[in-house]
């Protein structure tokens, strides 16, 4: 499937609007895409589309299980999380 900016930012807002929180891990953002009727492939493409077209960033935390996963916050200055304050946050729930 091909994305076009404006789709990709809809899907992405809703996905942000969902969960309700500055940064998404991978588990949540595929089950969300799934639930959506998105195939794997898809939802990689959508994810890397989002990220090139500055839509969100991405990076790596470690889950509860100690297993690496990828995650991802809005770019928008308002919403914007620095990947500092998310290693922070993952260590202060351990």
């Amino acid at each position: 499937m091909k994305f076009n900016e404006d789709i990709v930012k809809k899907l992405i807002d809703e996905l942000f609007d969902k969960y309700k929180k500055q940064y998404i891990d991978e588990t949540e953002y595929k089950i969300f895409f799934v639930l959506k009727g998105l195939k794997s492939d898809e939802i990689e493409e959508l994810i890397f589309h989002a990220y090139r077209h500055g839509i969100i960033d991405m990076g790596l935390d470690v889950n509860e299980s100690g297993k690496t996963i990828i995650c991802i916050w809005r770019t928008e200055k308002e919403n914007s999380i620095s990947e500092d304050d998310i290693v922070r946050k993952s260590q202060d729930s351990s």
